[in-house]
């Protein structure tokens, strides 16, 4: 195997069209790369060819965005077909309290190995104690935490970023979920760059980087972080440099 590609979302119809409808062509521009549709057996052959795995990623922002969830389901018949290339995640609409809560029992039946929160889409602060029974059912399952952090291709450029919150992606709100969820959490360092400090205040097991444009990673490129929170494991960080 020569590479995971840790951060998947399915290019299938009825995530770009249904869950993402009105986001896509903004972030097409965004990108600079238009969005290619195709189906998850094309995808996996596509993965195999290259050598590759994919981390698949399941989708529910109905109460922030109105717009249809991608199932859970779909996410684990795709790993069921093709377990030699995928690995999925799952997603909980946080909002949506006990039944969220319910659905992370669904998620571990399934044999989906975590969940991943975008809390800008989701419009979600993940340090509103609120949320918390969300991630410690999470922990209880064994299921890893993705959480979206910092900017967003999604909205940006558009009127108000299209409705979308960056506050609610700043990582340094996942400094309290770490010191709640992980042993060996150390609390935030006072750093003006948020990213920097999560990174830098956690246990980090390992960073990946993923550059979109060349551009040398300083200063506010930091601003491309976005960090694993593994309960009961370490934390990594997942960065992208725009």
């Amino acid at each position: 195997m020569r590479a995971i590609d840790f951060h998947v979302h399915l290019p299938t119809p009825d995530w770009m069209d249904g869950s993402m409808a009105g986001y896509i062509e903004p972030a097409e521009a965004y990108f600079r790369a238009p969005a290619q549709r195709t189906s998850l057996d094309e995808l996996a052959d596509r993965y195999q060819a290259l050598n590759a795995r994919a981390l698949l990623l399941a989708w529910d922002a109905e109460t922030a965005t109105g717009r249809p969830r991608l199932p859970n389901e779909t996410v684990a018949e795709a790993c069921r077909r093709n377990p030699r290339v995928f690995v999925g995640f799952g997603s909980v609409d946080p909002h949506k309290g006990p039944a969220a809560i319910a659905e992370l029992d669904n998620i571990a039946a399934l044999g989906l190995r975590g969940v991943k929160f975008h809390p800008s889409l989701q419009a979600f602060a993940p340090d509103d104690e609120a949320y918390w029974p969300i991630f410690a059912a999470c922990q209880q399952h064994g299921l890893a935490a993705l959480f979206h952090t910092g900017t967003s291709g999604i909205g940006a450029g558009q009127p108000g970023g299209q409705g979308i919150r960056l506050d609610y992606a700043r990582p340094i709100r996942l400094d309290a979920v770490a010191v709640a969820c992980h042993r060996d959490g150390t609390g935030a360092l006072p750093r003006s760059r948020d990213h920097l400090a999560a990174l830098v205040s956690m246990t980090i097991g390992g960073v990946s980087c993923q550059r979109t444009r060349p551009r040398p990673w300083v200063g506010d490129a930091a601003a491309w972080v976005g960090v694993w929170l593994l309960v009961e494991a370490s934390v990594f960080g997942d960065a992208a440099g725009g």
